[in-house]
Order: C-alpha cells, then sequence, then structure tokens
C-alpha cells in the first residue's frame, strides 16, 4: 500500500468547505484508492490518499487525467504531493 500525501495550508472556513469537497467526490474516487484521510495540524492540512498498490496508482495517473482534487488542492498552493510506503501493523 502506499500513501499519495497533499500538504496545504488553509484557514478554517477553507477546512471546512474541503471537506466538503472531498465528501461529494467520494463516488469519483478510484476503486483503487482504499482509504481517503484529512489531517489537520493547526493551518496545515494534509489530504492523505491511500492506493492498494504503486503500481495501481501509475495504471491510473497512465490512464487519467490529474484528479480534481489535485487541481483543486494546487489552487489552494498545494505543493507536488509526497509519495511514499505503508504497512499495515494492527
Amino acid at each position: 500500500m502506499i500513501a499519495v500525501v497533499h500538504e496545504v495550508r488553509l484557514a478554517p472556513a477553507q477546512k471546512d468547505t474541503l471537506v466538503r469537497l472531498l465528501r461529494s467526490s467520494r463516488a469519483e474516487r478510484p476503486t483503487a484508492i482504499v482509504a481517503r484521510l484529512l489531517w489537520c495540524e493547526g493551518e496545515t492540512v494534509h489530504v492523505i490518499s491511500l492506493w492498494e498498490s504503486r503500481d495501481a496508482l501509475d495504471r491510473y495517473l497512465a490512464a487519467a487525467e490529474a484528479p480534481p482534487v489535485t487541481e483543486t488542492l494546487a489552487t489552494l498552493g498545494a505543493q507536488t504531493p509526497r509519495i511514499g510506503d505503508v504497512t499495515e501493523y494492527g
């Protein structure tokens, strides 16, 4: 499993808007996404997508345009997402 992590600084009102956007786009998310999480540390928000594998993410990116949430986060100032391995331990 891998995590794709977008990080952006948002005001409290913007966080609420982002949560609504993420919830409304749930039906559009790729089936290879295991879970999506929002982790907030003050004004810093981490939008985390857990993918079943790096291969699944690469196949999706090769066949599709950038996901709408990626474009939205970029307009809010998010940097290029970080991608890392995730191991389930419990």
